[in-house]
């Protein structure tokens, strides 16, 4: 195996280990703060968890889509490589928020996505697989509009409601994240099997494609 080779093993597997442990300390942030609270009604914890589960399906959902690209697409330099350790740092603070109730998780989220669209640039000019180009074009898309969308919710969410969270919030989210996704996967053209990585929650990949083609026969 030649150095360079090494080099980006490692670095990815230290990546894959800070990604980790963000997500052992989610996981376990929502067993003591929420789950084995005693002093949350039912509802306020099922209301959390559903937002929280929510969060952590979209985390997921990012960080796998990412590490398929790393994968097919090897670091050429240390930006891709710091990114992602910056974004796995928001990821936490996003979910960290969430499970305290405050409205700044949407903040963290913003800069998840914007961060993101800097890494797909990233890797974009570096590409080794050209069949990802399109897909790393989307991420930048999507995700600098994401960034906006959020970001203004968010302030007008602090300016007109305040800094807590509330069911109709928890609805937004849930529902505003699940189409990301579903956009997001209606837009890229998806490799077979597991390199397709995780879809739009409750939805198989050909229904994914029905939508895609009902949308199109309407809006041709």
């Amino acid at each position: 195996m030649q150095d360079k080779e090494r080099v980006h093993e490692a670095l990815i597997t230290f990546s894959d280990f800070i990604y980790a442990i963000v997500f052992v300390a989610i996981v376990q942030k929502v067993f003591d703060d929420v789950l084995n609270n005693t002093d949350v009604s039912l509802l306020e914890k099922w209301s959390k968890l559903l937002l929280l589960v929510a969060i952590f399906y979209f985390l997921t959902w990012d960080w796998i889509l990412g590490r398929i690209l790393t994968l097919r697409n090897p670091y050429k330099g240390y930006t891709t490589f710091f990114l992602e350790l910056l974004i796995a740092g928001f990821a936490y603070g996003a979910a960290s928020a969430a499970i305290n109730g405050n409205v700044i998780f949407l903040l963290h989220f913003s800069c998840i996505l914007f961060f993101g669209a800097m890494w797909a640039r990233r890797v974009e000019r570096h590409i080794t697989e050209k069949k990802d180009l399109q897909e790393l074009c989307m991420i930048q898309t999507l995700q600098f509009i994401g960034m906006l969308i959020t970001l203004i919710f968010f302030i007008w969410w602090c300016l007109f409601v305040g800094l807590v969270i509330n069911d109709k919030l928890i609805a937004i989210v849930v529902i505003g994240g699940w189409s990301f996704i579903l956009v997001y996967e209606m837009m890229v053209p998806r490799y077979p099997g597991v390199l397709a990585g995780p879809g739009a929650l409750f939805l198989q990949r050909s229904d994914v494609r029905t939508i895609r083609r009902f949308l199109k026969e309407k809006l041709v």
